[in-house]
């Protein structure tokens, strides 16, 4: 085989692998990466604390363990919180992306950056939040 093939054939390999995750324990919570753009379903079940960045579009995510952060940069996605409590951070940079929580989990997001339009969290409380976008839909289940 050629080289070009050899090039297709590892690219192929790659696509759809979590990209930053370390598999060393150094005490560094690690970066988990969802990049794709093809309407993929993925569960996301780490052992350690993660982060989650998510640059595709259209996905349903759901997440499970203990994730810290929460950067989204694609469009479409729909991330389910299966079991985390606490979530340190949450950025928003694109449009029409929802986090919900699973059944009646009472998630609270510490921190809460958005600026795309038209999103949509439901969480049980928002400790702060930033939205300089438009048409976004923050909503805490908490009762008071």
């Amino acid at each position: 085989m050629n080289k070009w093939m050899w090039i297709i054939i590892a690219a192929l390999a790659f696509q759809g692998c979590k990209l930053g995750v370390d598999q060393e324990d150094d005490g560094e919570i690690e970066d988990v990466v969802i990049d794709s753009s093809t309407d993929t379903s993925a569960v996301v079940d780490e052992d350690e604390t993660y982060n989650l960045i998510v640059t595709g579009t259209n996905n349903i995510i759901t997440l499970k363990g203990d994730v810290s952060e929460i950067n989204i940069k694609g469009t479409g996605n729909d991330l389910i919180i299966d079991s985390d409590l606490l979530i340190d951070k949450v950025t928003i940079s694109t449009d029409s992306d929802t986090i919900v929580v699973s059944g009646a989990l009472e998630t609270v997001i510490t921190q809460l950056l958005i600026t795309g339009s038209s999103n949509a969290i439901e969480v049980y409380d928002v400790g702060t939040s930033t939205d300089t976008g438009e048409l976004n839909n923050i909503t805490e289940t908490i009762q008071n």
